[in-house]
């Protein structure tokens, strides 16, 4: 089945609508994503969570972008993430991006009201391709 990019991004879009609707989509994903696993919560131990919403709101629309369009932005960005999490930086194993997936998956069934099984797969098979890229760079 093609990825359905439109349903994807009005899915985020119904997620951070409102600036109510978006603190309350990033509370959900971190709570979620810091309780997946204990290595997880000790890689965010020193965090700063208001620059981190910033962040991940940005991320998530470059793996859209990435993913729809090879976008040369969106690939220059995700390089960045890549070179960042790799084993000699902030060593994030990949193992982890499942724990991370799976937390937003969470997370948009709770915060999107249109969220269902098709667009599940639709999120799941997008952000693998931007997840892969990523993972690449361990």
């Amino acid at each position: 089945m093609a990825i359905d990019f439109n349903s994807v991004k009005k899915s985020y879009g119904r997620c951070v609508l409102t600036h109510d609707a978006k603190m309350r989509f990033f509370r959900h994903f971190y709570d979620t994503f810091l309780n997946s696993h204990p290595a997880i919560n000790r890689l965010f131990a020193n965090t700063d969570f208001d620059k981190q919403i910033s962040i991940l709101k940005n991320a998530i629309s470059m793996t859209i972008m990435y993913a729809e369009k090879q976008d040369d932005l969106a690939k220059d960005v995700l390089t960045k993430v890549r070179k960042s999490h790799a084993r000699d930086r902030y060593n994030v194993k990949p193992a982890y991006y499942t724990y991370w997936l799976n937390s937003l998956i969470e997370t948009l069934r709770v915060c999107d009201p249109n969220f269902n099984e098709p667009l599940e797969q639709h999120w799941r098979d997008m952000m693998r391709i931007s997840i892969g890229y990523i993972v690449e760079g361990y």
